[in-house]
């Protein structure tokens, strides 16, 4: 059997009319048969959910109401120290999905854990790469500005040489025009 919608929803509606009380034998047979074929797929899947459907039949089965409904049907002859082990019964199985819940919520806080140290070292690494753009910045806007100010000194000294090499041009030329008057 495979699991699929239909069968979801008809025992959610089974599980629905049995915790509202509104029940008989012929719904917890299909309940448990559904748990059961359930049961058998996850156990040939290896998981987990096998033992989830087993605590299911388990706490089907322990459910006073339910002893009363196999009681009415005669199907079963319970001897009178069977409120004992239904009370065993249904503290195992308390204290088994109590368990499971503490393991689930363990598990989910070492994820949570795991994913807060993950977004911290990428934090961490993001702020490293942002220092290093950031100096790679500096470092080149310091070199074009050292290289614009090398090019000013040269344009100046250019200018220089070239005044005073007009300057001493007009003073050859002045010399000569007063060497003919």
């Amino acid at each position: 059997m495979a699991i699929d919608n239909n069968t979801l929803k008809i025992l959610l509606q089974l599980e629905a009319r049995f915790h509202e009380k509104i029940y008989n034998l012929d719904h917890v047979n299909e309940m448990l048969e559904i748990y059961s074929d359930f049961v058998q797929i996850f156990d040939n899947q290896k998981c987990a959910m096998r033992e989830y459907f087993l605590e299911k039949i388990q706490f089907l089965i322990s459910r006073p109401e339910t002893i009363q409904l196999l009681k009415k049907q005669n199907l079963i002859d319970f001897p009178k120290e069977g409120s004992k082990i239904q009370g065993r019964m249904r503290f195992s199985v308390y204290k088994r999905a109590q368990v499971n819940e503490m393991k689930i919520q363990q598990e989910l806080q070492n994820n949570e854990l795991n994913q807060t140290q993950n977004m911290n070292e990428l934090l961490q690494e993001y702020d490293k790469v942002q220092e290093n753009i950031e100096k790679q910045i500096i470092e080149s806007l310091n070199n074009q500005d050292e290289l614009l100010e090398k090019r000013k000194m040269n344009r100046k000294m250019k200018t220089q040489v070239m005044a005073q090499s007009t300057s001493t041009e007009n003073i050859i030329q002045q010399k000569q025009q007063n060497e003919l008057q």
